[in-house]
């Protein structure tokens, strides 16, 4: 999105558009990036704006505060600081109800039997689960209340079936039982509105991608890793030694686009955007 974005000539018509899209009050905005004297546009750090409306000084964001502490800046330390504890007694007093009431200690098990408390953490836990996450329909309705155009919103969606196909198929499940998290998911999907808005504002015919790097460390590799195995089945790879994978997001969104993959390709380009990631060794030119 960052090396799109870098490419498009109307930015603040474009944060104008994916910002009123109201995705889980996602709030995209990016930063310059000075590495080996070329500017990289990324992402920031700060993009859910839990104080929607409120200015923030960009020299302190730049500095990577954490949120609670640039709230603790802006409100003063102590409002801060009993604005903190209600909160906790909230959120405690909300998973005490949830739970149905039921003390998860070694008391319990001994009073009612390790079988039962068992079952009763079992039962606990995919409650939980199930109120943190959210279903591939529902990702998809999200999508289809935006003001978004049709093509734009059916490129969304694709890309989140691949996704989850490939979920599905690495934990050995239906494509109907695939969860996403909450926390995150807002702003996958926010994520992704912006790439294909900007693909089809940049009127783009034809996508050619260089092969991927991938990672050589499946030893103590998570989920992830498996899942963009799967999805980049098919796509000339290269294994690059210390590097990162990309996301499953990421690899569903170069295999949705990318119509061929080569690699000594000459061109001549009129524009190039810059986007960098989190990590220096995670960027993409896009001419």
């Amino acid at each position: 999105m960052s090396a799109l974005y870098d490419l498009y000539d109307n930015k603040t018509e474009f944060l104008n558009v994916i910002n009123n899209l109201e995705i889980g009050d996602i709030n995209i905005s990016f930063k310059d990036r000075k590495i080996n004297n070329r500017v990289f546009k990324s992402v920031s750090n700060d993009y859910i704006n839990y104080n929607k409306g409120k200015e923030i000084d960009n020299n302190i964001i730049e500095e990577d505060i954490p949120l609670d502490s640039l709230y603790a800046y802006e409100v003063g330390y102590d409002d801060y600081l009993k604005g903190r504890s209600e909160f906790q007694k909230k959120e405690q007093d909300v998973k005490y109800e949830e739970s149905n009431d039921f003390p998860v200690d070694s008391l319990c098990a001994f009073e009612i039997g390790y079988d039962d408390y068992l079952k009763e953490m079992i039962k606990n836990h995919e409650k939980e689960h199930e109120h943190n996450s959210i279903l591939l329909n529902e990702i998809n309705n999200i999508i289809d209340k935006t003001n978004l155009d049709f093509n734009i919103k059916e490129d969304i969606k694709n890309i989140f079936s691949i996704l989850t196909l490939a979920m599905a198929k690495v934990q050995g499940i239906d494509v109907s039982e695939v969860h996403f998290h909450k926390d995150k998911i807002f702003y996958d999907i926010t994520y992704v509105c912006g790439v294909a808005y900007l693909i089809n504002k940049l009127n783009v015919k034809k996508v050619i991608s260089s092969s991927v790097a991938v990672s050589n460390m499946s030893k103590n590799a998570d989920s992830s890793y498996y899942i963009v195995n799967e999805i980049l089945k098919g796509i000339p790879v290269y294994v690059k030694e210390n590097t990162k994978n990309l996301t499953p997001l990421a690899a569903a969104v170069i295999k949705y686009y990318s119509d061929e993959f080569i690699d000594d390709l000459s061109i001549a380009y009129n524009n190039i955007g810059y986007g960098i990631g989190e990590d220096e060794d995670i960027f993409l030119e896009v001419f």
